[in-house]
């Protein structure tokens, strides 16, 4: 173990390391368990979005079509097509998150980038967000006046927002007749690293 025996480190060393391994543990257990995951509330559930399209033939429905064709609709605007060159810019790669909703079990479609492939600035990243104890405390005032809990979605919220990043990607098949095509992020698209920052 090294360094882990000596005293400086004998003391915290290995409950640390413990910890690690648990972690890691856990982290591959995700991974097999969402490997293994091939139905949601019945209903299947696709991996990519070749995948989807075969339930949807397989059941003689739209449900997943439906939810993709949305979701490209709604996220359009994140993208520009890419004419000069792409200095400065960072490849990354996008794929389509699905979901199945447990109140009407309609199928829900994302479009995120693979945030892993980018180098942003740390202050990009770290967006300031509200505490536990704000929302324990304002549920609390709102139990005590006896006020109604409501919570809402707002869909593609990101999508509103400038990205901050450089990014440039290859138009995939949810993309249609642009499919190979190249094309810059122009708006905080969901997966970025900046996307919460540039959405303050």
């Amino acid at each position: 173990m090294g360094i882990a025996l000596e005293p400086g480190f004998n003391w915290w060393a290995f409950c640390i390391l413990k910890k690690r391994e648990a972690i890691i543990l856990l982290v591959k257990y995700r991974n097999i368990k969402y490997l293994k995951k091939t139905h949601m509330y019945g209903l299947l559930m696709p991996k990519l979005v070749n995948d989807a399209l075969t339930i949807d033939r397989y059941t003689g429905s739209t449900l997943w079509a439906d939810a993709i064709v949305k979701e490209m609709n709604n996220v359009r605007v994140a993208f520009n097509a890419l004419e000069d060159g792409r200095n400065g810019f960072q490849f990354v790669k996008c794929h389509m998150n699905v979901d199945i909703k447990m109140e009407d079990f309609h199928c829900k479609a994302c479009l995120v980038t693979d945030r892993h492939m980018t180098n942003v600035p740390a202050t990009f990243i770290h967006p300031s967000v509200i505490m536990h104890e704000t929302v324990h405390i304002a549920l609390m005032l709102g139990a005590l006046n006896l006020l109604e809990v409501m919570a809402v979605d707002i869909m593609n919220a990101y999508i509103t927002a400038l990205c901050k990043e450089k990014i440039w990607i290859t138009l995939g098949s949810v993309f249609g007749k642009d499919k190979s095509k190249k094309a810059i992020i122009v708006r905080a698209l969901y997966g970025l690293k900046s996307a919460s920052h540039s959405f303050q």
